[in-house]
């Protein structure tokens, strides 16, 4: 699945104007890319504690960059912004996004406590992974990562067919006050569907309104660490919170964190079967190579 959608990503580059303005990007995927092929070799040698730390630490990144290029590159072909139907859809659930904003501004502390929990969760990232790896949850890290995997690539699926250019901009909020991503992911997509952007690196991956993968990423980052006694209720408490953050800080409807929860069960139904053909490959390829060191090789079984 991974090396098809570096296929995917390389052809995007091959037959389209995108371009990326910097070599940082190339040489890091580069790297990742390095690390993963040594945690492959690791494994051939059942070196698997080192094998599982090369994993953990790239093939997470490795998918984020796919998913980020991916993201970019289908902002160019997405419909209509529908802002409208979202607003219908949170008043048909009783929300008002502006109550809650009006809410926030009276009260700092939360505002910045929210701020905090939000940007959590670019280190979630890269720390739940490592944390796998660090307390031999061995067994979860493939299941986080096929989760992780089928969530990113489904709301790249939803993405295009529901873009929105976020409540502040719906709303007229002046953008004074603003960070730059709870408004001018509007204007990228704009810039990007009539051509004027066309350096990934003049944008950002973070366009996607509903389904929200920050909801979706959340979940699954509960979800990873769950059987962690002294971290489970650490993650549930910060990841609850930056659910929640997400539409204030991150320019989110409710309906868009509603749709990112139902994302990742999703996900979360379908990392075993994933899972389970690979565990199925390994366990053929330890029982190929006991056979070999024994010196049996039978044909058929």
């Amino acid at each position: 699945m991974i090396l098809l959608w570096m296929a995917i990503c390389s052809s995007i580059f091959t037959f389209s104007r995108f371009t990326i303005g910097t070599r940082t990007f190339p040489i890091m995927f580069a790297s990742l890319c390095w690390a993963a092929l040594n945690g492959l070799l690791a494994r051939r040698y059942r070196m698997e504690r080192t094998a599982m730390f090369m994993e953990a630490l790239s093939v997470p990144a490795i998918i984020g960059a796919m998913g980020m290029v991916s993201i970019i590159a289908i902002a160019a072909l997405s419909g209509p912004f529908v802002d409208g139907p979202l607003v219908e859809m949170d008043a048909q659930l009783h929300f008002d996004w502006r109550l809650l904003y009006q809410f926030y501004l009276k009260h700092p502390i939360i505002m910045a406590v929210s701020r905090q929990s939000y940007d959590a969760f670019s280190y979630q990232l890269l720390l739940v992974p490592m944390i796998l790896w660090l307390w031999r949850q061995g067994e979860m890290l493939w299941p986080y990562i096929a989760a992780y995997s089928v969530a990113l690539i489904l709301t790249i699926i939803v993405f295009p067919f529901f873009p929105a250019a976020g409540p502040y901009n719906h709303f007229g909020i002046s953008h004074a006050n603003l960070e730059p991503w709870q408004w001018n992911f509007g204007p990228y997509i704009d810039g990007l569907r009539n051509g004027h952007i066309r350096d990934m690196t003049q944008t950002s991956s973070g366009l996607i309104s509903v389904p929200s993968f920050h909801a979706a990423a959340g979940v699954l980052f509960i979800w990873a660490c769950g059987r962690i006694p002294y971290l489970r209720w650490v993650f549930f408490l910060l990841n609850t919170t930056m659910i929640i953050s997400a539409m204030i800080i991150g320019s989110h409807y409710l309906v868009d964190l509603i749709a990112g929860v139902a994302v990742s069960m999703i996900a979360i139904k379908m990392a075993p079967l994933l899972v389970g053909s690979i565990r199925r490959e390994q366990a053929l390829m330890n029982a190929y190579s006991r056979r070999k060191m024994s010196g049996s090789f039978p044909i058929l079984e």
